[in-house]
Formats: C-alpha cells, structure tokens, sequence
C-alpha cells in the first residue's frame, strides 16, 4: 500500500516526446526554487517530509530518476 502524500505536497507526470517523469511539488513556484534529487534504490518519495517541512519563499521539486518511482525506466 502506497502511504498518501504529506499536507502540502502534490505530484504530477511531465511528459515529453520522449519521457514520462513523475515529480512532487510544494510551494509556489514564483518563489526561490530548491531541487530534491533522490539516490540508488529509492524514489523521490524518500523527500516527502522535507517537502511538507519547507519554509514558505521555496519552491520545492523532486523528480522520480528514470526507472525509479513513477518515472518512465526507458524513453
């Protein structure tokens, strides 16, 4: 069972030509942006409560690596 995404949190497929990528958000992307790039055998969702946790003025972003997560594994 997938647990549900902190308050605050959204995610949403971009998607290209060439590539389907799943990535989470929070804050208001006028603001500073911050990119959150997870590791080896995770998924963006390791960031979830750093996401919740960001001071309002940051924009927050983390993308699902291809292959990983949501993400497509192969364009």
């Amino acid at each position: 069972m997938v647990e549900p995404l902190p308050s605050g949190v959204s995610a949403r497929l971009v998607e290209t030509a060439r590539l389907r990528t799943n990535v989470y958000l929070t804050g208001d992307p006028a603001t500073e942006p911050v990119l959150f790039v997870h590791g080896n055998v995770s998924s963006a969702r390791f960031w979830d409560e750093t996401l919740a946790a960001l001071p309002a003025g940051y924009f927050g972003f983390a993308p699902d690596l291809r292959g990983y997560g949501d993400s497509e594994p192969k364009p």
